[in-house]
């Protein structure tokens, strides 16, 4: 037994000893230095466009103090929400569509100072602040009187004037779909008599169905008359939202980074 003690220490010890020889970790290390340590302070939650909004990032590294610099990365998304209502039939339309107006990327770029240095923390800490541009004001408007602070009340012809085509395809297309062949009649042929009877059930095969030609025919009708006209009521809304993180770089060039913020632009 003790024969096969002693071989397994011997085995043990050769281990060992190859490791410390060769510690593919530790030349790593020696060869890449150490990536920095960095903590960012979460920006504001909400934050006004048109100004600039600031935090601090607290930073440290092992062994010498060598810095490349740091840099406050961020993206921006824009969220349109849309609500279109005809009462009169009992028909409402909603959307919400994201879209990224920046792509993630370096907003700014800071370099390491000895006056960062902060005794009680025993770490280093800069301010770093984002330039929210004025074009991210958000924005809320309806066709009905309110008295909602923010919201702004426009007229559906003025708000029709500068909305997006594929955001009315989209409604037409729906409209076309999912409205009955009753409130069609009642829609085309009542209401703004934009068609007869007998023309549009000429769209219908003979079970009833609205035939592919027929939702052509819909949607060339429905494209063709103002928004004005055909909608009762609207809704729109309009928020930016903006993630933010810090990188620090070491002389080097090992990064680390910061835990993401995130910030509602108002």
């Amino acid at each position: 037994m003790k024969k096969i003690w002693y071989a397994i220490l011997a085995v043990w010890a050769v281990s060992f000893s190859a490791c410390e020889q060769n510690d593919p970790l530790g030349e790593l290390g020696e060869m890449q230095g150490f990536a920095p340590n960095i903590y960012m302070s979460p920006f504001q939650p909400a934050a006004t466009a048109g100004r600039e909004t600031e935090t601090t990032i607290d930073y440290w590294i092992v062994g010498a103090k060598n810095y490349e610099g740091f840099y406050l990365w961020w993206q921006a998304t824009t969220t349109e929400q849309y609500l279109f209502k005809i009462p009169s039939v009992n028909f409402s339309f909603s959307r919400e569509i994201e879209t990224e107006v920046v792509p993630y990327e370096v907003h700014a770029q800071y370099s390491f100072s000895e006056n960062d240095f902060k005794l009680d923390s025993k770490t280093y800490q800069k301010t770093v602040a984002l330039d929210i541009p004025s074009t991210f004001r958000s924005v809320n408007k309806q066709s009905k009187t309110t008295i909602i602070e923010g919201v702004i009340v426009e007229s559906i012809a003025t708000f029709a004037a500068s909305l997006d085509a594929e955001v009315k395809a989209m409604f037409i297309e729906e409209l076309v779909s999912t409205l009955t062949d009753a409130g069609h009649e009642k829609l085309l042929v009542t209401e703004l008599e934009q068609t007869t009877a007998e023309q549009l059930a000429a769209q219908y095969d003979a079970e009833g169905n609205l035939t592919d030609a027929g939702k052509e025919w819909l949607s060339t009708m429905y494209s063709a008359i103002p928004l004005e006209d055909l909608l009762g009521e609207y809704q729109y809304k309009k928020v930016h939202v903006v993630l933010s993180k810090c990188e620090a770089k070491s002389g080097s060039g090992v990064s680390n980074f910061s835990l993401e913020s995130r910030i509602t632009i108002k």
